[in-house]
């Protein structure tokens, strides 16, 4: 689900990948709220036109507070728009993503970066299976630019027969820099102000055998 709080203290969550009510099954909701906390009230947010699916959605609040939602099924992203009675969506095809696999941006995560653009690692480029590498978007251009590669394969691709395509969070630190986590033990870190990449320290894998019994 994507989600954020808005600089006039309202929260904006669209999206949703799983339904726990439905037995755990996918449902790839497009549906959306915000929710008003002087009001105490909800109102019913639409998906961008076409956008029939959103799943686990990744979104961001940008520096002229618009709220940027990106299409997970599609490399499409939409600014939202709050200053009209009926909140409208401005849906933007912005070029540069890895075109691999439909250069998607589900599973992917969005960092906001000092300068304004929007850092993400690309879960769906040939290279991951050695390294990872990551474009930024920005606005001002809408189109999605290089930001070089992190040097480790931080993302999980599969394990066994199961595929996953997925990625640990990556977070701006006080000190301009991106440390990047991966699913896969590795960490990379990204100086926002250089550009370049280096490997970050590792963190343990674990395997672990749960076994549980229901106590009546």
């Amino acid at each position: 689900m994507a989600s954020a709080v808005l600089p006039d203290g309202r929260v904006v969550m669209i999206g949703g990948e799983y339904n726990l009510a439905l037995s755990n099954d996918e449902v790839w909701s497009n549906l959306g709220e915000i929710y008003d906390p002087l009001a105490g009230a909800w109102t019913c947010l639409s998906a961008p036109s076409g956008w029939n699916q959103l799943g686990d959605a990744m979104s961001i609040v940008q520096p002229n507070v618009t709220f940027l939602l990106g299409n997970a099924l599609g490399s499409s992203v939409a600014t939202l728009n709050l200053s009209a009675n009926q909140p409208t969506w401005t849906v933007i095809n912005p070029t540069g993503k890895s075109a691999d696999n439909g250069g998607y941006n589900n599973e992917e995560g969005w960092t906001l970066l000092p300068n304004g653009n929007v850092l993400t690692l690309e879960n769906w480029n040939s290279l991951d299976t050695t390294e990872t590498p990551a474009v930024q978007y920005s606005p001002s251009t809408q189109s999605w630019t290089t930001a070089g590669t992190a040097p480790d394969p931080l993302l999980l691709i599969s394990k066994g027969n199961t595929q996953y395509f997925e990625v640990g969070p990556a977070v701006l630190r006080p000190d301009g820099t991106v440390l990047a986590t991966g699913a896969t033990g590795f960490n990379d870190i990204y100086n926002t102000t250089t550009g370049a990449w280096s490997h970050g320290p590792t963190l343990p894998t674990l395997s672990e055998n749960v076994s549980c019994n229901n106590v009546n």
